[in-house]
């Protein structure tokens, strides 16, 4: 099964100006861990979520629970409305990039991740490292039409 998600998002102004961009996760939980800029679920029996950011400035990121001004933030809404955590990552320009890593966790597991540093040769590049020794290098591309490129070494303890 796989056990690393990389979603890369690149938003471009069309009219040339500034604008906000919001990229907003959903988590059904109000359970959550924030260490810096990742934010986990924490629910002690049932599996859970790592959201990590991957930028060279990190966006804005807020966490939100049933909050209803001035928006709807942070709701688990079927028939019945429950609280839930909306994760948000923010950036303003004319264009925005978000590479985020999604890491499903097992049940009472801890971050997965030991280190994770930028590349000096790749204005977009990360050099990740997992707890069990495996690494992983993302470039994020720097066209709309190149694509993100990832390299894995299987170093398992």
């Amino acid at each position: 099964k796989p056990d690393v998600f990389v979603v890369w998002d690149r938003l471009e102004s069309l009219d040339g100006k500034s604008h906000e961009y919001d990229l907003r996760w959903h988590l059904d939980t109000t359970r959550t861990v924030r260490d810096g800029e990742t934010v986990r679920s924490s629910d002690a029996d049932q599996p859970n979520l790592e959201i990590v950011p991957l930028a060279a400035q990190p966006p804005d990121v807020r966490v939100t629970s049933a909050q209803r001004e001035p928006e709807l933030l942070g709701w688990h809404v079927l028939r019945k409305s429950r609280p839930a955590t909306t994760i948000q990552h923010m950036r303003t320009g004319k264009t925005a990039e978000f590479l985020t890593l999604l890491l499903p966790l097992q049940p009472g597991a801890a971050g997965r991740l030991r280190d994770v540093h930028r590349l000096a040769d790749h204005a977009g590049g990360w050099q990740v490292t997992f707890q069990d020794g495996r690494q992983a290098e993302l470039r994020a591309p720097s066209t709309t039409t190149a694509k993100l490129r990832a390299a894995w070494q299987q170093n398992r303890r």
